[in-house]
């Protein structure tokens, strides 16, 4: 999963922006989610891992595991419902930012942050270039709370290119 070692390389834990991007980083009440999210999304992956040749059949475990358990997987099934994993490389191409996207998100889209949005959301170009697609709304680790604007404003997130890009466009 993204750029994550996985297992059978000591890593006795989840890193942050993994764990927390499957939960969009809140419980069940849209509060801070608890830490033992992150042992529980560990427990979950070695299950899936040992038993399931790395598949996760979250129907199953929530039938037969321990109430913490089903707790946090019914967070992340609620968060991952017709969602895909992504991951962008915009900073630091050693650690990308990890998010949720739409299913119908594909490689070469846009995540933007469009002023007055309350989330960021995922724009296609079109092939003149003169106009973009709203493909839905995205949950990027990290960049939900304003730490975009912010990241923008200190010249930290930049285009493809290199630039800072703050432009107009047409949504069809």
């Amino acid at each position: 999963m993204g750029k994550w070692p996985g297992f059978g390389k000591d890593t006795d834990s989840v890193p942050d922006p993994i764990w927390r991007t499957l939960v969009a980083d809140r419980n069940h009440n849209g509060q801070v989610p608890p830490s033992w999210y992150q042992r529980a999304c560990l427990r979950c992956l070695e299950i899936a891992d040992v038993f399931n040749n790395g598949d996760l059949n979250i129907g199953e475990i929530l039938q037969g595991h321990s109430e913490m358990l089903r707790k946090y997987l019914t967070r992340v099934r609620n968060v991952t419902w017709n969602r895909r994993f992504f991951t962008a490389t915009v900073q630091d191409p050693e650690w990308p930012l990890f998010g949720l996207c739409p299913p119908k998100a594909r490689e070469g889209d846009f995540v933007c942050i469009l002023y007055g949005c309350s989330v960021p959301v995922v724009m296609r170009e079109s092939d003149s270039g003169r106009h973009m697609t709203l493909i839905g709304e995205a949950y990027v680790h990290g960049k939900m709370d304003g730490e975009a604007l912010e990241d923008f404003e200190e010249g930290k997130i930049w285009a493809q290119n290199g630039e800072s890009k703050d432009e107009e466009f047409a949504i069809i």
